[in-house]
């Protein structure tokens, strides 16, 4: 007979290993990005939004939510934020499963990128 007091819930398997690689993601998270156009136009996101746009920003080939997982599920919502900023962003599907995938238009680079707790470092 089966005692439910010995099994372990689903999320408890994984123990230590899991609850570091989290902690390692939420430092990642917690940084800061800024971006500027040329007519001076700035946008500073952080955490989960400013890695996004420093991967924007980096990639030609643009992102999709592939590459976000499992830090990011819902990258539709925040590309909405970014261009409700002022960010101009293309989406283009591709493949059967029509797969959305991300392009920053907007021309500029990145001049920010840092830690909360760290010193900035120009890109």
């Amino acid at each position: 007979m089966d005692n439910p007091q010995n099994e372990k819930p689903p999320a408890a398997t994984g123990g230590r290993a899991n609850a570091v690689r989290a902690l390692g993601q939420l430092a990642i998270m917690q940084g800061i990005a800024t971006f500027r156009c040329p007519d001076g136009r700035k946008w500073r996101f952080r955490g989960q939004r400013a890695r996004i746009l420093s991967m924007l920003a980096n990639s030609s080939g643009g992102v999709s939510q592939r590459y976000c997982l499992p830090w990011c599920i819902r990258l539709g919502a925040t590309i909405h934020v970014m261009r409700e900023a002022g960010l101009d962003i293309e989406t283009s599907r591709e493949g059967a499963t029509r797969e959305a995938r991300y392009r920053l238009l907007t021309a500029g680079r990145l001049i920010r990128v840092n830690s909360d707790k760290g010193p900035e470092k120009p890109q």
